[in-house]
């Protein structure tokens, strides 16, 4: 039988109370508790002939590896399949079958293993503004409009930046000593 809990004149259950319930599917202990075994399940999984074409067509898009890595890391957390301590223990391993799955059948897809440049972060920003722009003009225009609005304005806003002109130094601010200065000073 539930019971009614009251604190403050408003119902309420006392702080703690869901994790002593019977659905508590975080009060379980995950399936998985090895890294060997995490790992093997995403080596069978990525061995269906769909997931790994699918694997390989991210990567040849230019999806970078260790961003596939990291979202089948998550994927098990959210799935409640391991603890999140064997699932960073597995990360590496699971990098390291991605970037030889990019090596063989012939695809040969280039792999970047270093830290990308500045220039390299701004064009992979721009194309991802880009693709979430067109997912918000199909699922929500309204915010897709709010979007062009605030580029628009800050477009504007660098254009109006760049016409102002700059101050012209005079030739006794590029001086560091004048002589009637050095002279005041020392009389």
């Amino acid at each position: 039988m539930a019971r009614n809990f009251q604190i403050g004149g408003t119902h309420a259950a006392p702080p703690g109370s869901s994790l002593t319930q019977e659905n508590n599917a975080w009060g379980n202990p995950p399936p998985i508790t090895e890294v060997k075994d995490l790992y093997n399940m995403v080596r069978k999984n990525a061995q269906d002939p769909v997931i790994r074409n699918r694997l390989k067509k991210m990567m040849y898009a230019g999806v970078d590896i260790s961003v596939l890595a990291e979202t089948t890391v998550r994927t098990a957390f959210a799935e409640k399949l391991a603890n999140p301590d064997v699932l960073e223990l597995v990360k590496p391993s699971i990098y390291a079958m991605f970037v030889a799955m990019s090596q063989e059948d012939g695809y040969n897809i280039p792999v970047n293993l270093g830290t990308p440049s500045e220039e390299d972060e701004r064009v992979t920003e721009s194309k991802e503004d880009y693709a979430m722009l067109k997912i918000a003009e199909k699922n929500n225009p309204t915010v897709a409009k709010m979007i062009l609005m605030e580029r628009e304005a800050q477009r504007l806003e660098q254009e109006q930046k760049s016409r102002q002109p700059e101050f012209e130094t005079t030739k006794a601010d590029t001086e560091e000593n004048t002589p009637g200065f050095v002279q005041r000073r020392t009389t």
